[in-house]
């Protein structure tokens, strides 16, 4: 991660401290940088004493660190390998425990909270939540690609690609170019738009449901060299299950159409 990065996701989660832990951190790091500054003008019979000071107080800023990202980072990691098994009802509900009494809720388990949101059906609130995680952390490409991905399920394909474009520009990974490809195609952008995104897209062949829908779209756009049935076989499930996940949505929609495409060349 860039320094900009690293500096904004850390600003982004102390907002979210409560705030005896805010004052004790800025208290601690405004000593800290006084005594870094002056420290070499003391005698030398003092400098030790800074110099053990400041090491005191880097230690006490750790501390507080550590203390006021506890509860959610528990939650977090909770929630994420709940999602990961595909526990959608549990991530859900150790994320609303966890942002229920937060006064600055963090914009990670937003953006967790959205996602999971969406893999439930529910797009409205996804909808809802991930807006508040993107304006709680405009700089951070994970709440706008979350956005992104539900703006194209609620059928909003213009807005998805200006929110992955978002995130693209916010250092999100390459393989973001692929959602942001299939955005433009939804959007009916130009085809050197979509052909340019999906170059950009980096697709293993360990992930053969991308690899399915990056040849699946290229040959939408190209009309050439359409997906192999092997590749078909291998990646067609995914897609299948995200049909039947969004049948009630626009999005659902376009993707059952797209996999009769590929059923005529199995």
């Amino acid at each position: 991660m860039r320094l900009g990065g690293i500096t904004r996701t850390f600003i982004n989660r102390f907002k979210g401290w409560d705030n005896a832990s805010r004052l004790s951190f800025v208290i601690a790091g405004v000593l800290m940088v006084a005594l870094v500054l002056f420290g070499g003008n003391l005698p030398d019979e003092l400098r030790q004493n800074a110099l053990i000071a400041v090491a005191g107080l880097f230690i006490t800023m750790q501390a507080v660190f550590l203390y006021a990202n506890r509860g959610m980072v528990s939650a977090l990691t909770a929630a994420q390998r709940q999602y990961l098994t595909e526990d959608f009802v549990g991530a859900r509900q150790t994320l609303e425990n966890a942002l229920e009494n937060r006064q600055r809720p963090d914009f990670r388990a937003l953006t967790l909270l959205g996602n999971t949101y969406r893999q439930l059906g529910l797009s409205d609130n996804s909808f809802e939540i991930l807006t508040k995680a993107v304006q709680a952390a405009p700089h951070h490409h994970f709440p706008w690609y979350g956005f992104g991905r539900t703006l194209m399920t609620l059928g909003r394909y213009g807005e998805a690609v200006e929110a992955f474009q978002r995130a693209l520009a916010e250092g999100a990974p390459a393989v973001a170019q692929l959602d942001h490809a299939e955005a433009l195609y939804r959007a009916a952008a130009g085809s050197e738009m979509v052909l340019h995104a999906l170059a950009a897209a980096e697709v293993g062949d360990d992930e053969p449901y991308r690899a399915l829908w990056s040849a699946y779209l290229r040959w939408r756009i190209t009309g050439k060299n359409p997906p192999s049935r092997d590749l078909i076989n291998a990646g067609m499930a995914y897609w299948e299950a995200m049909a039947e996940r969004f049948t009630h949505t626009p999005y659902g929609r376009s993707i059952s159409a797209d996999l009769k495409q590929l059923q005529e060349i199995v």
